[in-house]
């Protein structure tokens, strides 16, 4: 079971990254993605919410 959890524990920390990433692109303006191309749509609920963290800089 903790395999299981740790591993959807590094999938949160990878998306909370893109998110964070994304913001900061964006800041600068030196990006024009947006979340979609970091495949925002196929992440679990857990993982867009850790993407929305890292995205509003919480």
């Amino acid at each position: 079971m903790s395999g299981i959890k740790s591993e959807t524990k590094k999938r949160e920390d990878e998306a909370y990254k893109k998110g964070k990433e994304r913001r900061e692109h964006l800041e600068k303006g030196d990006d024009p993605k947006t979340p979609k191309d970091d495949d925002y749509g196929d992440m679990t609920p857990g993982e867009k919410e850790a993407y929305k963290k890292g995205y509003r800089g919480d």
